[in-house]
């Protein structure tokens, strides 16, 4: 209930010892039940195990933009993360994690993992979890070790997973599993994913307080806000102004912090969404000398209706002429030389 209105690409602090590592310069403070980080500030998030004698279970929401063609603001895959859980390098449309090995501290509990679910009404989003590629559609559970390798059970719709140039598809009940090594701090697949197998229904059976809990975030959804969409950013030279929507576009400046911007039309370039925005709020003092000012979203936060903001072409890439080659010209011709006239003769 503390994590209900949890932003875009943002994490939420539910319950129980949570330790963050930040970017540089960066401070993280997960104290108060509700408590929200930007994911794109977050080096690694790890979450206590369940102790039933000290009251501790670590749990944390992730809403993360969702990585659909021509998906409209407010789509957002919803991550539950709950007990031994280690997750890292998280962007919009990957991360890494891991999971404890062994067995829970109580038998009733549900087993550390991660339940992932997608935004309803969309056909399905891709996912890159450890370095396997997942287009999913509806809710998932996920645990990943060394031991057991990387487990995926569908608890609603089907997920098509792909690793060593491999594909299988794995519908509600089913569980597929991707067998995992360490490199490093991190888990990488080793082989291709298994065939289907049924799920645990003692494991499942435990889980549903987990599946119950991601369903009720999206029930009674709040009214979308009367505001015109606005955004802005709290670190100084941090939110890039581009001439177009793309890293590959040139940086004319930077959002001044603080200073909530309006929002007049989005595009989505690779799979990132980009915001367009009012040149003159954004960059008052060089606003005649650009076309265009453009903004990625994981770089700032909204507010106020961002789900109606509409759809607008991107403006063209201008290439920069070559410079001609120089001509070679022809070296002078000879000419006859030049004297000196004779002095006049001494009278």
């Amino acid at each position: 209930d503390a994590c209900r209105d949890t932003s875009r690409n943002s994490i939420c602090y539910g319950h129980g010892l949570i330790f963050s590592q930040a970017r540089r310069g960066v401070s993280i403070d997960f104290q108060n039940q509700g408590d929200v980080a930007r994911i794109s500030d977050l080096v690694t998030l790890a979450l206590s195990p369940l102790d039933p004698n000290t009251d501790m279970w670590g749990v944390s929401l992730l809403n993360l933009q969702a990585n659909i063609p021509d998906t409209i603001p407010g789509q957002n895959v919803k991550i539950l993360v709950f007990g031994n859980v280690t997750l890292q390098n998280i962007e919009s449309g990957a991360f890494q994690f891991q999971t404890g090995i062994g067995n829970l501290a109580c038998a009733e509990a549900p087993d550390d993992g991660l339940m992932i679910q997608t935004p309803e009404g969309v056909a399905e989003i891709r996912l890159n979890v450890n370095g396997v590629n997942i287009d999913l559609a509806s809710t998932a559970f996920l645990q990943a070790n060394e031991e057991d390798g990387m487990q995926i059970t569908m608890f609603d719709g089907m997920a098509t997973v792909e690793a060593f140039d491999l594909t299988r598809t794995a519908q509600f009940s089913e569980t597929l599993t991707i067998p995992m090594a360490r490199d490093g701090t991190m888990l990488v697949p080793t082989g291709p994913p298994s065939l289907p197998e049924p799920w645990d229904p003692v494991m499942v059976t435990r889980l549903f307080v987990v599946f119950n809990t991601l369903n009720s975030l999206n029930t009674n959804p709040e009214p979308a806000s009367s505001e015109p969409c606005t955004v802005f950013t709290d670190r100084d030279a941090y939110a890039a102004l581009r001439v177009g929507p793309g890293e590959n576009r040139t940086i004319r400046t930077y959002l001044q912090p603080d200073k909530p911007v309006e929002v007049t039309g989005k595009k989505i370039v690779v799979g990132r969404m980009w915001w367009q925005l009012n040149k003159y709020e954004a960059f008052s003092a060089g606003a005649d000398s650009v076309l265009e000012l453009w903004v990625a979203e994981d770089q700032v936060i909204e507010q106020g209706n961002c789900e109606q903001v509409v759809d607008v072409d991107a403006p063209p890439i201008i290439h920069a002429q070559p410079t001609p080659a120089p001509r070679p010209t022809s070296p002078p011709s000879p000419s006859e030389p030049i004297y000196p006239a004779s002095a006049p003769a001494a009278e």
